[in-house]
């Protein structure tokens, strides 16, 4: 994945956030992209499918190999309508963390502060020491005045209205089959 201003595509940093069973939850250590923020969209849920389309249509197809490809477990995203009492379950490769675990995937709002590669901080115009917000997955979709981040301190936070975003910050997050990693480092 493009990374650096000047070089070729480079690995992608990802940082263990758990095991649990047979897979690993894995973050990318930096965000390495953005979208432009669409103030046009009032709703958290159809902001989030531009986000969910970037993943599935730009990022997943260009960022893995097919071998890399076949060891990502999907994840069923749940988005509750609390409006309609209904739940709505949508299986992803590569999606944005929940509320709940960022919460409880981190020590501190320390550990859960992130920086942006260098390529996102020279397009966004960001001074490399800072540090900056990146999106989570709202758990809930009849959001309509603010949405869910992680800040630049490192805080959960609901409190981002509209007019104070120009980027989505993208830190994607991915499960890994256990399985299929012992098995490729045994066969080598």
């Amino acid at each position: 994945w493009k990374q650096e201003v000047r070089a070729n595509s480079t690995p992608i940093k990802w940082r263990v956030l758990d095991i649990n069973h047979n897979r690993i939850l894995l973050l990318s250590e930096y965000v390495i992209d953005f979208l432009m923020y669409n103030h046009g969209l009032r709703y958290s849920n159809l902001k989030f499918s531009q986000l969910t389309t970037w993943y599935n249509n730009i990022f997943y197809p260009n960022a893995f190999n097919d071998q890399e490809k076949e060891k990502i477990i999907p994840h069923n995203t749940v988005i509750l309508d609390t409006d309609k009492h209904t739940a709505d379950v949508r299986s992803e490769k590569v999606f944005s963390l929940s509320c709940y675990m960022a919460n409880t995937s981190f020590v501190s709002d320390n550990d859960r502060r992130c920086k942006a590669v260098p390529l996102v901080s020279y397009k966004c115009k960001l001074k490399e020491e800072n540090y900056c917000h990146w999106w989570l997955q709202s758990d809930y979709n009849n959001l309509n005045t603010s949405e869910i981040l992680v800040n630049a301190k490192g805080q959960v936070a609901d409190d981002y209205y509209d007019q104070e975003l120009k980027y989505v910050m993208i830190r994607p997050a991915i499960y890994v089959d256990i399985s299929a990693l012992w098995m490729k480092n045994n066969n080598q």
